[in-house]
């Protein structure tokens, strides 16, 4: 936990949040009186106004807040008052689904993912020969984007480390507290070997510093970059680019004999 971001507690608290809520409400007994309802349901409104407007203000638009505010009256307006009860159920179940269901891919599909040129092509590589795919030099969720085509990727964000893939490289456990995290995973190749093979970069996230030899130790088949890699290529080992789309490469990996 101490190697956790602290804002990534907000998600604990706000689903205690919700139990409590469901909690204290079925502890309540008596109504208030109307008036009271009323007054309170509009001070709670303008709360959550003011503070969806403060955090979110650029994204909103005048419908939406429209929208928020009386949502949120209703929410309160019939939470506060046991005999609206189904009213109160209704509207939050409603604003639930109505969330899940607008959010994408739900709403638009995953064909903006799927099936793109680079999507098709790196699934019809893997398909032709399956292999062991790397990111080089990008950002941290392109790998992310890389198993989302069925293949299987190195690098991509570590639920749990994989302690015993780095510890081939770090065989005295010097780096262990870099890399054993909930981590993104970024890789960079260079043609020497650098002082620090592990750097963390944030809370959750790490940068890898790989040699060309290291790709053989990983058992890497392909190598997915923005950058020219036919430079890295050596004696024994070459960088085929098999792909390109004028901004993104792969490279097909081959050991020469």
């Amino acid at each position: 936990m101490r190697m956790s971001p602290a804002n990534r507690t907000l998600v604990v608290f706000g689903f205690v949040n919700v139990m409590l809520l469901i909690r204290a409400l079925s502890l309540v007994k008596t109504s208030m009186k109307y008036n009271k309802i009323i007054i309170i349901s509009i001070v709670l409104t303008v709360v959550t106004v003011s503070c969806a407007v403060s955090v979110y203000g650029h994204y909103l638009t005048l419908g939406m807040i429209l929208i928020i505010a009386v949502l949120s009256f209703i929410i309160f307006s019939t939470g506060l008052n046991v005999r609206c009860f189904k009213i109160f159920a209704i509207t939050v179940s409603f604003i639930v689904l109505a969330g899940g269901f607008f959010v994408n891919p739900v709403q638009s599909g995953t064909a903006g993912i799927n099936e793109t040129p680079l999507a098709i092509a790196i699934r019809k590589i893997n398909a032709n020969r399956k292999g062991l795919w790397m990111t080089e030099g990008t950002n941290f969720y392109i790998p992310n984007y890389i198993i989302m085509q069925g293949v299987q990727t190195v690098n991509s964000t570590n639920t749990y480390p994989n302690i015993a893939l780095w510890q081939k490289f770090d065989k005295d456990g010097k780096y262990q507290n870099v890399y054993n995290r909930y981590c993104h995973i970024s890789t960079v190749l260079t043609k020497e070997p650098l002082q620090d093979k592990f750097q963390l970069i944030d809370f959750d996230a790490i940068k890898i510093n790989l040699t060309t030899r290291d790709l053989r130790t990983l058992n890497v088949s392909y190598v997915f970059t923005k950058n020219d890699l036919s430079k890295y290529s050596t004696e024994n080992i070459k960088f085929e680019e098999i792909y390109s789309d004028g901004y993104y490469k792969i490279y097909g990996i081959k050991d020469i004999e």
